[in-house]
């Protein structure tokens, strides 16, 4: 009777769950294709790293540049093109949460709790839209977390070995894998349990196999004058020296209580804080949650302290909060009765779907809070650097049609850069010039020597060409303004200017990496 009846919980959830996925597989196809965002800039940047393959690249490590590569061949440099690899892997994603959810809470329904949940989220509901290197990146953290548990739980010593392929991968997606190390060591070191595996060989395969994929990284920066451990150092801000700031702090925090939403971030961290009791207990499958996710956040919020974080450095932190917070829910609340003998507790969970839901939905459609009251300005709108690009596109692509062959584009900005070279017709190379930026990729690649007497179309977000006019013969014209209107407000402009006779010369002047 009893087996009978974990068939049908398994059947039913195994059904939610397939039910969950096509749903967000379909809502997020017809997203991408009738929605209202063009390609983030970083898209944009990493479809054109597609076009010209490396063992790395300056920022990041060369999956993500692979992935687009193998799916253009499918969609083409069409948008569904670059993006169908979020959602397919978003897919995955959650097929492995789940499995994972499932074994280490002992329940299908807390396993399909903590994935609804995670799915829900602004966080992970963009990481199925937009292809970024985080969709890759989780996976392989996602995958890697999970195979690690199956090596310590169940002892499988195949599990290390598959966990330091899955490392690897994870490195070349993007250099943050890494955290994962000091977060495994810190659960051998405090699981009494298990710390007798600091003396065995598995873990020690899993390091070494994981750290023979960062050769083509390691190669590709010895080659070029280590830019991309420079730019690594500039990001955790280690030349910045010791500083205490609490508004980059607090901007964290609210990050996350924005790509989370705030019911959720809020019992994330009880979930966190409580686990530290059931740890003490010895209960291995909440220390292995909680070394996994508790300590990562932590060093996002000291750096915090530091200097900027962006919010989505700390995403694979909630691979496993999700479940940690769903098992400490369920232990406390579900086991003493609390839950079916009160209601608030009902409503504050569906209030958290609810207000989940809600933001999800207004991260994707921002126009909706104009009918809630609320005026966001332009500049604090996040979405507005995701609009109007392909209107740039068009017509930055008619002007240089008309500009005749031996014509060439620039921009200062990879931003303008990468976007322009995916929306123009065709599907030109720009050029990015450093007139006093920070270092990036197109940089490393160069090439506009090649156009010495060429034309130029010099595209810009604001006004001023002067400081690139002197590399011209005869200067630049006045710019073209391109208004990018919505709901008849100028939410963005830019200036397209033509200039004449490029004398070649332009310097290099990097302001950091």
């Amino acid at each position: 009777m009893q087996i009978s009846k974990i068939k049908r919980d398994a059947n039913r959830y195994m059904g939610f769950l397939g039910l969950f996925i096509v749903s967000s597989f379909i809502i997020h196809w017809l997203y991408i294709s009738y929605g209202p965002l063009d390609l983030s800039p970083d898209e944009a940047q990493y479809w054109d790293w597609s076009r010209r393959l490396d063992i790395s690249y300056y920022s990041k490590g060369p999956v993500i540049a692979y992935l687009i590569a193998f799916l253009r061949i499918f969609g083409g440099n069409t948008e569904i093109g670059v993006r169908i690899g979020a959602v397919i892997i978003s897919m995955v994603l959650m097929l492995v949460l789940y499995d994972f959810y499932r074994d280490i809470l002992k329940s299908e329904g807390l396993a399909f709790t903590a994935v609804f949940l995670a799915g829900i989220t602004p966080l992970f509901s963009a990481g199925s839209v937009l292809m970024t290197t985080d969709p890759p990146f989780l996976l392989f953290w996602a995958a890697s977390v999970y195979l690690i548990y199956k090596a310590i739980f169940y002892n499988k010593n195949s599990a290390w070995i598959w966990a330091g392929i899955s490392m690897g991968l994870g490195i070349l997606s993007k250099y943050t894998m890494a955290l994962l190390y000091p977060s495994l060591l810190l659960y051998l070191v405090f699981s009494r349990d298990d710390r007798y595996l600091l003396k065995r060989s598995g873990p020690y395969k899993a390091l070494f196999l994981s750290l023979l994929f960062t050769i083509p990284i390691l190669l590709w920066n010895y080659g070029h004058d280590w830019v991309g451990m420079r730019h690594v150092m500039g990001q955790a801000h280690i030349d910045d020296g010791f500083r205490i700031g609490f508004k980059d702090f607090f901007e964290f925090i609210g990050s996350q209580a924005g790509v989370l939403s705030p019911f959720i971030f809020l019992g994330i961290l009880f979930g966190m804080v409580s686990a530290v009791r059931y740890c003490l207990k010895g209960k291995r499958e909440f220390l292995f949650l909680f070394m996994t996710s508790a300590p990562i956040l932590l060093f996002f919020l000291l750096k915090s302290l530091q200097g900027k974080v962006e919010a989505n450095w700390a995403a694979q932190v909630y691979i496993t909060a999700f479940p940690l917070m769903v098992g400490v829910f369920a232990d406390r609340y579900c086991k003493s009765g609390i839950w079916e003998k009160g209601r608030k507790f009902k409503w504050i969970f569906l209030l958290t779907i609810f207000t989940a839901l809600l933001m999800t939905l207004v991260a994707h459609y921002p126009g909706m809070i104009r009918y809630m009251g609320i005026n966001l300005p332009p500049k604090k709108d996040p979405t507005t650097r995701l609009t109007g690009w392909d209107e740039l596109g068009k017509e930055a692509g008619r002007i240089y049609n008309i500009a005749g062959d031996r014509t060439f584009i620039i921009s200062d900005r990879y931003q303008i850069t990468s976007e322009l070279a995916f929306y123009i017709p065709g599907n030109p190379q720009v050029y990015n010039i450093n007139l006093g930026r920070r270092m990036n990729q197109y940089d490393i690649w160069g090439g506009i020597e090649r156009h010495i007497g060429w034309d130029a179309l010099y595209v810009r977000w604001d006004k001023g060409a002067s400081s690139a006019a002197g590399f011209f013969n005869k200067g630049c014209d006045e710019p073209y303004s391109v208004k990018i209107v919505r709901n008849g407000i100028v939410v963005r402009e830019f200036f397209i200017y033509r200039c004449y006779g490029f004398k070649g010369g332009m310097p290099v002047k990097e302001e950091g990496y």
